[in-house]
């Protein structure tokens, strides 16, 4: 049986919690706890705070989440209606290069590529939408 929830709320920093404790809410009900559930909070965390910080340019807007489990698998889905935005196609950055330059920034996306089990990107509507996949495992749990 397909399970959906969704929330939408004003894309900024003091919404983060609001946003995380529903996913966490969502996805501990459906049997998700432990390492994975904060692999799923971590990799949320991440992309709302590059939706915060860069979608909007300077004016207000909103972020929004539907969560879909069926069959053991919970996708996420983060959209906004910001500047159109793959993060799926920037380049990875050289961690061993930009920490002898002292450069940070750009590894959300490496991290979220290691912590899910699958991501996508699409542009739709004008809507950009992260999907963030997760399974949930009968064995050890993914870290």
């Amino acid at each position: 049986m397909k399970e959906v929830s969704s929330i939408e709320l004003p894309a900024r920093l003091d919404q983060l919690h609001p946003f995380l404790d529903f996913v966490a809410s969502f996805a501990s009900q459906r049997g998700f706890a432990g390492r994975i559930l904060q692999n799923i909070e971590l990799c949320l965390e991440e992309a709302l705070v590059n939706i915060f910080s860069y979608a909007y340019k300077n004016t207000d807007g909103r972020a929004g989440i539907a969560c879909l489990f069926e069959d053991g698998v919970l996708t996420i889905k983060v959209t906004d209606s910001g500047l159109p935005f793959d993060p799926l196609a920037v380049h990875s950055p050289d961690v061993h290069t930009n920490m002898a330059n002292n450069r940070i920034g750009g590894y959300g996306i490496v991290l979220i590529k290691k912590l899910t089990d699958d991501v996508w990107y699409t542009r739709e509507n004008e809507k950009n939408i992260l999907a963030l996949v997760f399974v949930k495992h009968d064995g050890p749990e993914k870290s």
